[in-house]
């Protein structure tokens, strides 16, 4: 990777490549042709192979199904199910249909189903797995849920009707609703160019990939088109498998896996189960997704020096736009091929210089086009090709950009601006705490005030370690930054959408006092 600071501070990588102009569908058919004899997918629950020939034949298949029930190009067609082989098999076949996928989470409830549909009342069809269907049955007409499940005819290739031409660019192919956590959820439009353009921007090829992550999160979603859009081996695996550390072990070790999208909560339970030799196959963990403490990554690599660990960076709106450069500085990310970044200062819009707290913006060819019928939440976030990511960040004095923290989540403590991530940061380094979260509560007297969440490593002696990090915090931090809300220990903390740490649940179980502390 190379990049460079233009004279106006904007951060853009030396690399540009062209992004093809062609629906990802068609895009899929030639890669599945040419690769024919390649494997494409193992099912880790059954052994069962399938070679990209297969593959082609199963997604022509049910593509030609999903015809004959009427699916047209631009057809809203809801994917409500949890990630395995005839799911992303139908995932793909909606791409060869070019019809647009609206992702759901199969966790919904019939209410928060029947929510999501009524928002989408064009919605053609709505495919669930066993999983699912119930409460889509319940939130919405019968006649619409296809269980994919129960039809699965592979013998229909040949009845498959190319959709005809249409333009990458405009034609939207995947709709991510947003988790919510600055605002009402919004369903991010993301076009075939787009996502052209991610698979262009990422280079590295992801190798002998364990997929456990949902399809219903654009994190799932991308790592499985960019593995399949470069004819390496996905090995399908069930959502649940990252909430057992042995069975996921399993897996790497009978499977020989080399890659794994490891988010948060999942990369600190590996650290925290320890060493084992089950992983002496894995070369490359990806994490993500919210900001992972320096200490815990050194942890990690002290027990797994073997693995590459790369941070990523990206968003639903943008796609990936940045990635470690280096172990030693893994925090400081680097834009990738065709990216542009540049850190703008909050009150005044100009470009900040280095070393300076502003909000990013991110250009490529991968950044989305709007929000579904949304164009006044379009307009506050796509301004003249950038994404305004609502994170806030910094350029260090090589041009390497570092997260800082959301934006929305930052705590107004005696009318200042209290970064969570820089009372996490003293808190989570202290050798007797696995995890540090904080969040903002009400102060009667501050107006807010920061609070602290610490999953200790072990229960003993508890009050010596709070005072410890009490007087860390007071010795490291200015007062208005300091723990007025407190500081409290528990066992776990919540995760959120993707794998993601959530303060705002935290936050939110702790005001209605739903948490049983560790004295």
């Amino acid at each position: 990777m190379a990049w460079r600071v233009t004279a106006e501070g904007v951060i853009k990588s030396t690399m540009t490549l062209p992004v093809e102009e062609i629906m990802f569908g068609d895009f899929l058919d030639r890669l599945f042709r040419r690769h024919s004899d390649r494997v494409a997918m193992i099912d880790t629950e059954t052994g069962q192979q399938y070679t990209y020939g297969d593959l082609l034949r199963m997604v022509k298949s049910i593509a030609a199904g999903l015809q004959a029930r009427g699916v047209k190009p631009h057809d809203i067609v809801v994917l409500c199910a949890r990630t395995s082989v005839k799911s992303c098999c139908y995932l793909l076949a909606l791409l060869f249909c070019q019809a647009t996928i609206l992702a759901t989470k199969p966790s919904y409830s019939a209410y928060e189903l029947k929510g999501v549909l009524e928002r989408f009342s064009s919605t053609k069809l709505v495919l669930g797995d066993e999983s699912s269907c119930p409460n889509l049955l319940q939130a919405t007409d019968g006649a619409l849920v296809l269980n994919l499940e129960e039809n699965w005819d592979l013998s229909r290739a040949a009845d498959f009707k190319h959709p005809g031409v249409a333009d990458p660019k405009s034609s939207v192919m995947f709709m991510c609703l947003t988790s919510g956590s600055t605002g009402p959820s919004k369903a991010v439009c993301i076009s075939h160019f787009n996502s052209i353009g991610n698979l262009t921007q990422w280079k590295t090829s992801f190798s002998r990939l364990v997929m456990c992550n949902p399809i219903s999160h654009l994190s799932g979603a991308i790592c499985f088109y960019l593995t399949i859009g470069n004819a390496e081996t996905v090995f399908m695996a069930p959502e649940n498998l990252t909430d057992d550390v042995e069975k996921y072990l399993d897996v790497c070790d009978k499977y020989g896996i080399e890659t794994g999208l490891t988010l948060p909560a999942h990369f600190t339970n590996l650290t925290k189960f320890g060493r084992s030799n089950k992983l002496d196959s894995v070369k490359h963990f990806l994490t993500g997704g919210s900001t992972i403490p320096q200490s815990l990554i050194d942890e990690f690599r002290s027990l797994y020096p073997h693995i590459f660990v790369e941070v990523v960076y990206g968003s639903s709106e943008a796609g990936i736009n940045l990635r470690s450069v280096d172990q030693e500085n893994i925090l400081h990310l680097a834009v990738i091929t065709n990216i542009e970044v540049k850190i703008v200062d909050i009150d005044t819009d100009e470009i900040l210089g280095p070393n300076q707290n502003g909000m990013l913006y991110c250009r490529s060819p991968s950044v989305a086009l709007g929000y579904y019928n949304n164009e006044e939440a379009t307009k506050e976030v796509f301004k003249d090709g950038w994404h305004i990511t609502g994170d806030l960040a910094f350029r260090d004095d090589e041009g390497r950009v570092v997260i800082v923290d959301r934006l929305k989540q930052l705590i107004k403590c005696m009318d200042k601006q209290v970064v969570p991530a820089d009372l996490e940061l003293p808190l989570s380094k202290d050798r007797d705490v696995l995890k540090a979260l904080v969040g903002g509560v009400p102060h009667e007297v501050y107006g807010e005030a920061a609070v602290a969440f610490v999953v200790p490593r072990k229960t003993s002696d508890l009050q010596q370690l709070r005072q410890r990090l009490l007087k860390e915090v007071e010795t490291k931090c200015a007062f208005y930054k300091r723990l007025h809300g407190g500081l409290f220990f528990v066992e776990t903390i919540p995760e959120g959408a993707g794998g993601k740490f959530s303060r705002k649940e935290i936050v939110r179980r702790h005001l209605k006092k739903e948490i049983e502390y560790i004295e």
